[in-house]
């Protein structure tokens, strides 16, 4: 019989293991060079560019015995299902059908095989849904990680949520898990820590440790903004700090939250003749930092704060000086640093900076604001995109124009007709082929035909 030497053997397997470990790595090249050729053809899909304008084709698809009308693109193929789709939110969007309600994420598929008879936004990774007058919570994934028991909820807010059950208020962690059991008349969400209860028909607050920090003695409360909250006491409204303490006692017949350290308060209301009295502005302190003449007013926003006085819409600075005197037909809101204004019910439309200085002088009918760098306007009876200097960037024929978003403006030829999309040169993206659609947001857009709406992908063509 034929034997190895033992010094002969353990050579042989030496070397056998070796063979097996560069077999091994080379099988782990050949997997990676796979996986990275299987990945650029996916990229390279992504990146192939159509010609424009781009136009889907049209047939059906049979889902669940139903015929579906399918829009296809190359690759992308969209089912026109839904019967309504809100915009997209933190990459998902409400639909409905037939009354019922769910979510799809951005490829057009539904997160859950499961309808619901209501649906909240998405708030901390939750969403509140209702089933059979139940209501619990489903996660982005299409989990219903709190089973629908509670008889309400509400959004998530610093971790935990206010739920009911038999008439009596408590809270929930997002695991469901009761922290504060039901026992409060009504309850508010947490709000810089602290959250407003209502105990034998008054309003105190608790802490994060469920401790009623703040004795009930509030008729009404609101949550806490810029470390004060507003309260009521007598039908007077004042502020309170995180310590319960009164710092602006119960004084004014309406108030609300601060806002760039200012809260505006009004005097001398009517609700009966629909009448709001009149507007100013107290600080921290509750001093009067602005005397209330005015009709109407904003909050503040940057430094400044749009106001009405005799029927007219100025500008304000926080001393109540005017940084724009009131001469506008309607209230002043920048966007992109310009707002559009008309001087007299039958004026033309300009737009000034925050100065009050014309950048484009009064001559449009219809002036809207700027988006993308363009604005939506008319001139002689012509819809048009202008820039913000005043010229026409793009002169159009078209019936309806939208602003621009994600560099597309959604488009319509005549009152009645179809809806497509162009780019800021004018040039016709999408052609229009569509009974409905809404603005493109981070790369996707609802569209509509006939009766059922579904989402495309903004289309990569030259």
């Amino acid at each position: 019989m034929f034997t190895l030497h033992p010094i002969c053997l353990a050579s042989f397997c030496s070397n056998l293991m070796e063979d097996m470990k560069r077999l091994y790595f080379v099988l782990i090249l050949l997997l990676i060079e796979c996986m990275g050729f299987k990945s650029l053809i996916n990229q390279q899909q992504d990146n192939i560019q159509l010609n424009c304008p781009i136009e889907y084709s049209q047939s059906y698809t049979i889902v669940n015995g139903q015929k579906i009308l399918t829009i296809r693109l190359g690759e992308e193929t969209v089912l026109l299902q839904f019967d309504y789709i809100r915009p997209f939110h933190e990459g998902l969007a409400e639909v409905q059908l037939n009354w019922k309600r769910s979510f799809i994420d951005t490829s057009n598929r539904l997160i859950t095989d499961q309808w619901f008879d209501g649906v909240s936004d998405f708030r901390e990774g939750l969403a509140v849904i209702s089933l059979n007058d139940k209501y619990g919570y489903l996660d982005k994934l299409g989990k219903l990680v709190i089973q629908p028991k509670f008889e309400s909820a509400q959004s998530f807010s610093e971790g935990l949520a206010v739920i009911s059950l038999n008439d009596k208020y408590g809270y929930i962690d997002k695991s469901g898990k009761l922290v504060i059991q039901p026992k409060f008349e009504s309850a508010q969400s947490f709000s810089e820590g602290l959250a407003a209860v209502k105990i034998q028909g008054k309003f105190g607050f608790i802490d994060r440790t469920y401790k009623l920090v703040i004795k009930q003695k509030f008729d009404e409360v609101n949550e806490f903004h810029e470390g004060l909250a507003k309260v009521s006491i007598d039908g007077y409204w004042g502020f309170i700090d995180k310590n319960g303490k009164i710092v602006i006692q119960p004084q004014f017949e309406d108030v609300r939250d601060f806002v760039e350290g200012l809260a505006p308060f009004s005097v001398g209301a009517v609700p009966e003749l629909e009448d709001e009295g009149k507007f100013g502005f107290i600080d921290k302190t509750g001093k009067i930092v602005i005397e209330p003449k005015f009709d109407k007013v904003t909050d503040f926003e940057e430094g400044l704060a749009s106001i009405k006085l005799d029927e007219k819409y100025g500008l304000i600075d926080k001393t109540g000086k005017f940084v724009i005197e009131p001469k506008f037909q309607d209230s002043i809101l920048f966007r992109e640093g310009l707002a559009p204004v008309k001087e007299g019910f039958n004026g033309k439309t300009g737009y000034i900076n925050k100065t009050g200085s014309y950048i484009i002088q009064p001559f449009l009918y219809v002036g809207y604001y700027f988006n993308e760098g363009l604005a939506v306007a008319s001139i002689n009876g012509k819809s048009v995109f202008i820039d913000k200097v005043g010229n026409t960037a793009i002169e159009s024929n078209y019936f309806s124009i939208k602003r621009f978003q994600d560099g597309l403006a959604a488009v319509q030829v005549e009152k009645g007709g179809k809806y497509g999309y162009i780019d800021k040169t004018g040039k016709i993206i999408i052609k229009l082929q569509f009974d409905s659609v809404r603005e493109f947001e981070n790369g996707f857009a609802s569209v509509l035909l006939g009766s059922k709406w579904g989402v495309i992908k903004k289309p990569n063509c030259i």
